[in-house]
C-alpha cells in the first residue's frame, strides 16, 4: 500500500514505522490519521502509543482514529479463506476518550 501510495502521489514522502516508536521530531506533525490501526495495540499498550502520537504533533494538531466498539480482546486465525494471526483489541467510546486526554499538569506551588 505504501509503494502504491509513492507511485501515485510521487511529490509526498511515505515512510512505514513503528507506531509506538515514531521517528518524528517533537511537535513536527500538524495531524495523524488512524483508521483501524490502534485495534491492533493492546489495551496496556494503548496509552504508551497515544503519548507517543501526543510527541509529535504541534501544538492544536488533530488525530483522527476509528477503531471497533466494545471491551473483548480478538483472535483471528482465517480471514478471507487465508491462514492467519491476528489480534484485536475493541474500545469503548468514552474509554478511548480518556486515554486521550493529556495528562494532568502538575499545580505551581506559590511561594
Amino acid at each position: 500500500m505504501v509503494e502504491l501510495a509513492r507511485q501515485l502521489n510521487p511529490g509526498i514522502k511515505f515512510q512505514e514505522g513503528d507506531m509506538a516508536k515514531l521517528e518524528a521530531q517533537d511537535a513536527s506533525w500538524a495531524g495523524i490519521v488512524a483508521f483501524y490501526s490502534i485495534i491492533r495495540i493492546p489495551r496496556s499498550e494503548v496509552v504508551a502509543v497515544l503519548s507517543e502520537w501526543r510527541h509529535v504533533l504541534q501544538p492544536g494538531g488533530l488525530a483522527l482514529l476509528s477503531f471497533h466498539r466494545g471491551q473483548q480482546e480478538q483472535h483471528v486465525d482465517t480471514l478471507w479463506d487465508k491462514q492467519i494471526s491476528l489480534d484485536f483489541t475493541f474500545f469503548e467510546c468514552a474509554e478511548m476518550e480518556g486515554y486521550l486526554q493529556p495528562p494532568a499538569q502538575s499545580a505551581l506551588k506559590q511561594g
